[in-house]
């Protein structure tokens, strides 16, 4: 019993008389114990770590997240978890990777999505987006297109038997064979459709589910998650998957 006493107080004494010896004996202070940050700003973070964009901040290491920026990417999360802000950051990502990446917007015109960036070209409307769907997916599996284009989808699920589901659905598949990236979002209860437009994304096994249950990873990208607390989990944070490999990561406030 560290002070020979059963008083927190007196061993409370002997522990900081302990730790004063350790420190003139030049014992090595251990470091800190670090935790995630409910907010911070993209400026904080590299533009690229390891040849790749990167995602956040994860709790592997407390340091930059990378991911990776081809194939498809969903994202969901229940209201109020942040998802807007995920997707803005998620392209001020890829801006800051790759400051001649395309970026082509699909969802509502009346979203803060809509007017967060300077997009190539937007599509708000079925017809619209099913017009823009069609040509990037012939561009994306063109080997004369140059440079990368990243399509952000907003509310995917507005979409579901709509003119628009079928390109869509070409699209992420082009998206899958080629170096191009293609980024869905919806409510995660929508993401729970067996529609292909939604089990297209799901097949790609990547994504970030923002406020998760534990559940969801099974359910949503087919990878088992260990027990969560939703109260874990501020706005913009999630667990990042690809590819069976897990990490919790917190985005940064858009810019």
């Amino acid at each position: 019993m560290l002070g020979g006493s059963p008083i927190v107080a007196d061993q409370s004494a002997a522990m900081k008389e302990l730790g004063e010896a350790m420190r003139r004996a030049g014992v090595t202070p251990a470091p800190g114990i670090g935790s995630l940050p409910a907010e911070y700003t993209a400026a904080q973070l590299p533009a690229t770590l390891g040849g790749s964009p990167v995602l956040g901040i994860s709790d592997l290491d407390l340091g930059p997240y990378p991911f990776e920026p081809s194939g498809t990417v969903l994202v969901a999360g229940p209201p109020a978890s942040g998802r807007t802000t995920s997707l803005i950051s998620i392209a001020q990502a890829l801006e800051r990777f790759d400051p001649e990446t395309r970026l082509y917007y699909i969802g509502s015109r009346r979203s803060p999505v809509a007017a967060a960036l300077e997009w190539v070209e937007t599509a708000t409307r079925p017809e619209e987006a099913a017009e823009l769907a069609r040509a990037l997916a012939q561009a994306m599996t063109d080997d004369d297109t140059e440079g990368r284009i990243a399509v952000v989808i907003e509310s995917l699920g507005e979409f579901l038997q709509s003119s628009a589901d079928g390109p869509i659905v070409e699209l992420a598949k082009a998206a899958k064979k080629s170096e191009h990236l293609v980024v869905a979002e919806a409510e995660t209860s929508a993401w729970g459709s067996s529609w292909p437009l939604m089990g297209e994304f799901k097949n790609g096994r990547r994504g970030l589910l923002l406020q998760p249950d534990s559940i969801d990873g099974d359910i949503l990208l087919k990878t088992a998650l260990p027990r969560l607390q939703k109260n874990e989990f501020p706005p913009g944070r999630g667990v990042y998957i690809a590819r069976g490999r897990f990490a919790r990561v917190q985005l940064p406030l858009p810019s």
